[in-house]
């Protein structure tokens, strides 16, 4: 119930848009029926491990061990859907170092990379769908700063329309403040998120005119949500370390590893997934798990 309510939410924000691809609006974690697949990262707590195989890992699924497959990504396909903040707020050097660190990304992406571009103020629009890096390179200086931050909705959104995606996906969320005037609650967020298998980063600014309290909420919702995924929440103190930002996510996407398994049950209801590196101390990130359509149950 709550993850059709936040579809049809996010489809009447989205209703300017034209190129709302129909999959989303039903969208499923399509892993969860057949085959499982997750987008790993194992660190030794720095640095991204690499040369590691199948045998390496260890994959639960409801607390069941798993046989796994496992392939090294760097060389797949990536798609990213940069999503971000166009608040009042961004406007200076804010917007201008953000159009500068996603040229950055766009220069090192591979002929079979896509790139997509959604910006959000008080709505939420997909500028550029999913397809050629160029397109979003043509439109970064048509984002024009104004109004307040629906974070949230813009979160979701992202989320429902990477749904159906058979690709690894990237969503880049970039916001320099808090949310102040989403429709969708923080929760919404991980509901989309449990349905999807993209992997978001959230890259924040402080918001230095808004209560710390208001301001470490924020930013504890962000992290719940990139860590749900996979991925993580990076901090700039400066407009002019977001080009770096940008690029250590890129790095950390291209060192992932993608797991894969059948799963034990396809029992309608939430998947609890661990994964662990079973020789050594390793930092993993993964998703923490999926829920298989037709039941309301929620993690």
């Amino acid at each position: 119930m709550k993850a059709r309510l936040a579809r049809t939410l996010c489809a009447l924000l989205y209703c300017q848009a034209a190129s709302w691809p129909a999959a989303a609006q039903q969208a499923l974690f399509h892993s969860a029926v057949s085959v499982v697949r997750l987008d790993v990262l194992a660190t030794d707590g720095r640095r991204p491990l690499t040369g590691l195989t199948a045998a390496d890992f260890e994959v639960r699924d409801n607390g069941e061990l798993q046989a796994v497959g496992a392939l090294f990504a760097e060389h797949e396909p990536l798609d990213i859907l940069f999503t971000f903040d166009r608040s009042a707020s961004t406007r200076g050097d804010t917007i201008g170092h953000l159009r500068d660190s996603a040229r950055a990304i766009l220069a090192a992406l591979g002929d079979d990379d896509r790139a997509g571009l959604l910006v959000f103020n008080h709505t939420v629009r997909l500028t550029v769908p999913l397809g050629p890096a160029a397109a979003v390179a043509d439109a970064l200086d048509g984002i024009e700063p104004d109004g307040a931050t629906a974070l949230f909705d813009a979160a979701s959104v992202a989320l429902n329309l990477t749904a159906a995606s058979t690709r690894r996906t990237l969503i880049l969320l970039f916001t320099d403040g808090t949310d102040t005037l989403s429709w969708l609650p923080p929760g919404t967020m991980l509901d989309e998120a449990h349905a999807s298998d993209a992997v978001v980063y959230a890259v924040a600014m402080r918001d230095r005119t808004a209560a710390r309290d208001v301001v470490d909420t924020g930013e504890s919702q962000m992290r719940r949500l990139s860590e749900s995924t996979g991925g993580r929440l990076l901090r700039a103190d400066d407009p002019a370390e977001l080009r770096q930002r940008f690029l250590d996510v890129l790095g950390e996407m291209r060192a992932r590893y993608v797991l894969s398994y059948a799963p034990p049950s396809t029992a309608p209801g939430w998947h609890a997934v661990t994964v662990r590196v079973k020789s050594r101390s390793a930092r993993v990130s993964a998703r923490d798990g999926y829920i298989v359509p037709g039941s309301d149950v929620q993690p």
